[in-house]
């Protein structure tokens, strides 16, 4: 029983002094507004620590607790201290102690190089033909006590060019751009030298272009007239080509003309459209050929040989025009030419 009593709280200890080993502290003045220090960077400790500061001397007494925590789960991982301009030039006392308060940890920080700026702001491009192409920005400190780098590429590259660092408020000048090449710009600043220089950049500002990118246009707009347009300009075809095939029968006919049904019998020609073809064929009316022109009636004649000896007994015999009166009559009223009479009373021509 003893044995365990003295393993468990060998391993109780062992755990804290894991814990408290591997506890760090470090401090940042984001934007010169707060001081922040944390203790734990991830998830939350195994100990709840109390963190106490100071800005005077060190051996003084006079340590105050954090006035507002940061908390993971319950438990405080960091502290939030006021903050005014001048105190980045004096050393912060620190102690952080466990709950029982022993003493974890005391640590003397320099302020000064951990001011961290927030990204410059409001980028805005301006174009001169005489001076090119100037880049202006916002700060979120004092413009004096600032200083900036700008980074930029245009489409064709593949790594950032950062300029020199720049002083105060100046403007950054990029002499004669490419205008067939688009650019993109970012800008990030930290506290210059002269008034005590900070060991962190802030964050690169949100990006900002400039230029033209025609390759990439095309290739949208081609990649938009095929997947949009073509199709629109198809169905709007097929869309035209049914209206017309609908209300013009003419047109109808002239691109599907009307071939004749196979299986029709051929007695439906002659026993219900009495032969007109047209009218079997369904053919429209407005094609149909009509002739205006009427044939006359033509009379027919036959020529009989007489026996020899009719005319007078003469011994030859010549052929004469018998027509029949039926034949003839009608020939005489519908033609209007007239022929001469044949000479049934002539006598028979000589051979000699």
């Amino acid at each position: 029983m003893i044995t365990a009593i003295a393993l468990l709280l060998s391993l109780t200890f062992f755990h804290r002094f894991q814990d408290i080993s591997a506890v760090e502290l470090s401090c940042l003045i984001p934007n010169e507004e707060r001081i922040q220090c944390q203790w734990t960077k991830q998830g939350r400790p195994a100990l709840n620590y109390t963190f106490h500061s100071k800005f005077k001397s060190k051996h003084s007494p006079d340590y105050t607790e954090c006035p507002l925590y940061l908390q993971e789960e319950g438990y405080n991982v960091g502290c939030m201290l006021p903050y005014k301009s001048d105190m980045k030039f004096n050393p912060l006392y620190t102690r952080l102690l466990a709950e029982n308060k022993s003493m974890v940890l005391e640590v003397t920080i320099n302020l000064q190089g951990l001011v961290l700026l927030n990204p410059p702001d409001n980028l805005t491009l301006e174009f001169s033909n005489t001076s090119g192409l100037w880049l202006y920005w916002n700060f979120t400190s004092k413009p004096g006590c600032v200083e900036s780098e700008v980074r930029y590429r245009n489409n064709k590259d593949t790594d950032w060019q950062i300029s020199k660092p720049i002083s105060g408020a100046s403007p950054y000048n990029m002499a004669f751009p490419d205008e067939k090449k688009l650019y993109t710009f970012q800008v990030r600043s930290r506290i210059a030298h002269h008034c005590g220089s900070s060991d962190y950049w802030s964050e690169w500002s949100i990006p900002l272009s400039w230029g033209s990118n025609r390759t990439a246009n095309t290739g949208s707009i081609l990649s938009l007239l095929q997947k949009v347009l073509y199709p629109i300009l198809g169905c709007a075809l097929l869309v035209t080509l049914a209206v017309l095939l609908v209300h013009n029968e003419r047109l109808r006919v002239i691109l599907v003309p009307i071939a004749p049904n196979p299986l029709k019998n051929l007695e439906d020609l002659l026993n219900e459209y009495n032969g007109n073809v047209e009218e079997w064929l369904h053919i429209p009316k407005d094609i149909i050929f009509r002739s205006n022109f009427t044939e006359t009636a033509c009379p027919v004649r036959e020529y009989h040989s007489l026996p020899s000896g009719s005319y007078g007994g003469s011994e030859c015999s010549l052929p004469i025009l018998m027509d029949d009166s039926d034949c003839f009559s009608t020939s005489s009223a519908s033609s209007s030419s007239t022929l001469p009479a044949p000479p049934y009373d002539a006598p028979p021509p000589s051979l000699g």
